[in-house]
């Protein structure tokens, strides 16, 4: 079968049509390299960053270590460049991605200065409150 991350069928058919879904898709930590490194879906790391990319995986989770600190680096940082550079990844595509991110970072104001910024707000003790909790379960 073809990998989720990769799946234009899924990704872009099935949930954008059909369902009408117009926010980001993440993959979950390690699902995009899992393309290549477990499905063998692909030959090449960056043939499954382009896969994943055009099948409408706007955005990769984080997998931190590289000397940690919330280390930004990863598959899509590293190799969507490379990948558009080779032509696996057509620039449209890239700039598809951003604007689904983008676009709700906007919405929920985190470009805003932080004093506008809701979620600047919240406190900390809101954060898996009993009440949050038990709405939860």
């Amino acid at each position: 079968g073809v990998p989720s991350c990769a799946n234009k069928w899924l990704l872009g058919q099935k949930l954008r049509k059909e369902w009408g879904f117009q926010g980001y898709v993440t993959g979950d930590s390690g699902a995009v390299a899992d393309i290549y490194n477990t499905h063998f879906y692909t030959p090449t790391m960056e043939d499954a960053i382009a896969e994943a990319v055009n099948a409408g995986t706007d955005v990769q989770s984080g997998l931190w270590p590289r000397d940690h600190p919330w280390s930004v680096h990863g598959e899509y940082i590293d190799l969507i460049p490379k990948a558009v550079r080779a032509g696996k990844l057509k620039e449209a595509a890239v700039d598809e991605a951003l604007r689904h991110t983008l676009t709700l970072r906007f919405r929920l104001g985190l470009f805003d200065p932080p004093q506008d910024q809701y979620y600047e707000h919240i406190s900390p003790d809101a954060v898996r409150s009993d009440g949050h909790v038990a709405a939860a379960v």
